[in-house]
């Protein structure tokens, strides 16, 4: 039986944003300026379902949900740092792998007593313990729920990955630690200082995952 994914329609994005699914980048609202924020009416509002992963990959009218975390500390007043890995070939999405990437998270594959919200809060949650192995206290669990609510949809149709998922990019901060990394999933682990990461991906954009280039060039408005 193979994987599992939740989705909801891209026809429903396009009812929601009022703009033709061809055009649907909610990445001209983060260059802009301007802080797309997702209101709570807005989740409970759209139509969800567990689909066939795989089937989901190739048809742009299913959009897969992805929480898409940055761990970022600013420990003693210096610059602030993110958690940055290289994508790993274990990983779920095959054309991703080798690229660097701020963004701990993945499918969700489950609803929870039909309520997308609390779904997103506990699929996040799971894989940041899957992913990384991070403690989930009272602290971390706040700072999801808090950022899910004002979280920053992130749909881009301009590449084949890209177009069949729906980021909720959030950034959680944290204790700069040694994860316990997912073999093969998350490899050549670092803290980086957010400044540098940002000249990094003007000048070798290639080496960077597409989401990660877009939540750098941001990172102050969802920090």
């Amino acid at each position: 039986m193979g994987k599992k994914a939740l989705v909801t329609t891209a026809e429903a994005m396009v009812e929601f944003f009022g703009i033709a699914a061809q055009n649907l980048v909610v990445r001209e609202k983060f260059i802009d300026g301007s802080k797309f924020e997702v209101p709570e009416q807005f989740l409970a509002s759209l139509p969800i379902h567990i689909a066939d992963r795989d089937y989901c990959e190739t048809n742009p009218d299913l959009l897969q949900f992805i929480p898409y975390v940055a761990l970022y500390t600013d420990e003693d007043n210096e610059e602030l740092k993110v958690f940055m890995y290289q994508r790993g070939k274990q990983g779920n999405e095959g054309r991703l792998h080798d690229m660097f990437s701020i963004g701990v998270g993945g499918h969700v594959e489950e609803i929870i007593e039909g309520d997308l919200y609390k779904t997103l809060i506990e699929s996040t949650k799971r894989e940041l313990q899957e992913e990384v192995n991070l403690t989930i206290d009272d602290n971390i669990s706040d700072q999801i729920e808090v950022g899910l609510k004002n979280a920053l949809v992130l749909l881009d149709t301009r590449t084949p990955v890209d177009s069949v998922h729906l980021g909720f990019l959030i950034a959680v901060k944290v204790t700069p630690q040694n994860f316990k990394l997912e073999d093969n999933v998350i490899e050549n682990a670092s803290w980086q200082e957010v400044k540098e990461l940002q000249n990094q991906c003007i000048q070798k954009p290639e080496q960077f995952e597409n989401w990660t280039r877009i939540f750098l060039a941001n990172f102050d408005m969802i920090a």
